[in-house]
């Protein structure tokens, strides 16, 4: 018989919070970066959303999409919740390993 062989993906879901959809912040919490290094990274053009490079922090990421660190891997933003109290976004985070 054939067999189809399927990778075996494995990835590991990151819940936590944010402040805004801007792409410095959900690379932060999806790689659990600083802030500061995540910018940084983008700054440097080594992140793409969707596979396109992206080099502005403050884009805004949405649910569904897919952020790539060279290096690092992938994650995809699943979900976002309703606002906190405090107004943060609760977000859930697949991140590929």
């Amino acid at each position: 018989g054939e067999y189809l062989h399927i990778p075996q993906v494995r990835c590991e879901e990151v819940r936590d919070t944010v402040s805004s959809l801007r792409l410095d912040n959900v690379l932060a919490a999806g790689f659990s970066l600083s802030r500061g290094r995540a910018a940084e990274a983008v700054e440097k053009g080594s992140v793409q959303v969707n596979y396109v490079t992206c080099v502005k922090p403050d884009k805004p990421v949405s649910a569904g999409g897919t952020i790539t660190r060279r290096g690092l891997g992938k994650c995809v933003l699943d979900s976002v919740g309703a606002p906190t109290k405090k107004g943060r976004l609760p977000v859930a985070i697949r991140r590929y390993i």
